[in-house]
């Protein structure tokens, strides 16, 4: 009998909306899509929080804009828990950031004590979008400066789930 929950399985997430440069996560979601391997499982997330929701993996790759850490279009990348406490979007009471996400997950999911199976790898992405105002919200409009940001971090996420 096979589990439900495929812990072999790596879990790309992308975290966005349909709005302005909020779209980053999704964007690169959609470059890779047709490219990734079949094995891969492809989530749409709206909030940080919908991480919480993803069934247990052996490897988690989280991709989200962030804001703070460079200029408009700098790609990073980080390893669990070497994220920083990045303002990933304008916040409010129901939408916590995705380093908290990724702090509750891993007290709510540790590894277990006796296991050989290790708890999962988790790869951040980020693509620093431009606020210029404080409180301001997403442009309705992508920025031209994140296309080649979008396709260069696909590349590079791509290359990572191919070679890993």
């Amino acid at each position: 009998m096979q589990s439900s929950v495929n812990t072999s399985h790596t879990t790309l997430v992308g975290v966005g909306s349909a709005h302005g440069d909020d779209q980053v996560g999704w964007l690169v979601l959609r470059e890779i899509e047709p490219h990734a391997p079949s094995d891969i499982r492809i989530v749409y997330a709206r909030t940080p929080v919908d991480v919480l929701h993803v069934p247990a993996t052996s490897r988690l790759v989280v991709v989200d804009s962030c804001l703070g850490a460079g200029a408009e279009g700098t790609i990073h990348h980080w390893r669990w828990p070497d994220v920083p406490a990045l303002v990933q979007r304008p916040r409010n009471s129901h939408d916590w950031d995705l380093f908290e996400v990724l702090r509750l997950q891993e007290m709510l999911r540790p590894a277990p004590a006796a296991s050989s199976t290790p708890a999962a790898a988790v790869s951040v992405w980020g693509i620093e979008v431009a606020l210029s105002q404080p409180r301001q919200t997403v442009a309705p409009h992508l920025s031209e400066a994140l296309r080649p940001a979008i396709r260069t971090a696909a590349l590079q996420i791509l290359g990572e789930l191919c070679h890993a």
